[in-house]
């Protein structure tokens, strides 16, 4: 009999810590945006910044880079190569940043093939992060 009633309050404790975790944890969220060929997503949570992600939007295949750039030490270029829709290139910040911090992404087509030409500017995307 002690170990059952031991094991409804280990339960009903269990449960009671989840709910008010639960109740008091600030929700996650996704910031995203596609701007022509690019699309950027910044998980965040309030001014918690986790991620930022970079892809190209669908039918946006392009060869070339990603260039990251928001607060400081969120500032990345990708390697060259052939990017299609739904591959990610993405930088972790993991710090809460002020209030209506801009994070942008720009896409950069370049030539496979003669390293000489300079790149086109293809596209960019910003997510604007608020909280409190």
């Amino acid at each position: 009999m002690a170990k059952a009633r031991w094991r409804v309050r280990m339960v009903m404790g269990a449960v009671g810590a989840t709910a008010v975790f639960l109740a008091s944890g600030p929700t996650a969220f996704a910031g995203s945006a596609c701007e022509g060929p690019v699309c950027l997503t910044v998980d965040n949570s309030g001014r918690y910044v986790a991620r930022a992600t970079a892809t190209p939007a669908k039918g946006g295949d392009f060869f070339g880079y990603f260039e990251l750039h928001g607060p400081p030490g969120l500032q990345g270029r990708s390697a060259a190569r052939h990017w299609r829709a739904g591959q990610k290139y993405g930088m972790a910040l993991g710090r809460v940043v002020p209030d209506h911090t801009k994070i942008c992404v720009d896409s950069w087509k370049t030539s496979e093939i003669n390293k000489d030409v300079k790149p086109e500017h293809y596209g960019r995307a910003c997510v604007e992060v608020r909280g409190q």
